[in-house]
């Protein structure tokens, strides 16, 4: 839901309104594609010098609040804005900061702007299936480096690419995203278990099998916003990251209760 707050002396031309009604929905990409507080503050900042204009903003975890003021009018409007999670993307990152520097650089115009950032989100997405594979060889990698053996490796990579395809499928579904991080951690996990079946190094094939649900980007961002002070946010994102971590810490545990009769006992 947006709330929209204007200043009643002068109201807001049709054109300040395009601009930060645009600002929101870049901001908002910017902060979905799992971008820190600074570097969303800064890019937006930049599009609106391009514009003439001056731009304050207030950005939290679930909330964003934009205010635009005109250099040469008295013109001022505020957006109020929710702000919803969506997959990280590097590519978007890049690709969005670079479009606010080039506005800078190059003068472009708002409708020039405009153009650029929708044929940027309208590249197509690398396929879930793409993502899944390459998800799995590199969890397989992690139980390699933790000294797993192959067959370790290769149970490793068959848990992650189920939990993975059930994660992609609960997401699918809207499901609570600490409820599918914990359901995605047991039947990783729970794939896992088979390496009890075979000679292999299967304590490491467990402890490795979650490890693709790490929040590696909130805990990184949550560390670098509270660095330059945006303490609130940097706040929101450990909760938020620790509490993921502890949702994997469940899934992880259901499959060793379950199985703990089968554990081999070490002398």
């Amino acid at each position: 839901m947006t709330q929209t707050l204007s200043n009643p002396s002068c109201g807001a031309s049709p054109q300040l309104v395009r601009l930060i009604d645009f600002i929101v929905d870049y901001t908002h990409s910017l902060i979905a594609s799992g971008v820190h507080t600074s570097r969303v503050i800064r890019n937006a900042v930049r599009i609106a010098d391009s514009q003439n204009t001056d731009l304050n903003m207030m950005v939290t975890l679930h909330c964003l609040i934009i205010t635009l003021r005109h250099e040469n009018t008295p013109e001022v409007i505020t957006r109020v804005v929710s702000i919803k999670a969506k997959p990280i993307s590097f590519q978007l990152n890049t690709e969005l900061s670079a479009l606010s520097w080039a506005a800078i650089d190059e003068r472009l115009s708002f409708e020039e702007i405009k153009s650029r950032y929708y044929q940027i989100l309208s590249k197509p997405k690398r396929p879930d299936w793409i993502v899944l594979i390459l998800l799995s060889l590199a969890n397989g990698a992690f139980c390699r480096l933790f000294e797993g053996d192959w067959t370790a490796t290769a149970i490793v990579i068959l848990a992650t690419a189920i939990g993975f395809a059930l994660k992609l499928w609960l997401g699918a579904h809207k499901v609570n995203t600490y409820f599918m991080v914990t359901l995605s951690a047991f039947a990783a996990s729970m794939t896992a278990s088979m390496s009890l079946l075979a000679d292999c190094t299967w304590q490491i094939a467990l402890a490795t099998s979650p490890l693709f649900l790490v929040p590696g980007v909130p805990l990184i961002t949550c560390v670098i916003d509270a660095v330059e002070g945006h303490v609130l946010t940097a706040v929101s994102r450990f909760a938020n990251a620790i509490l993921i971590v502890l949702c994997i810490s469940v899934g992880l545990g259901i499959t060793l209760l379950i199985v703990t009769k089968d554990l081999p006992v070490t002398p």
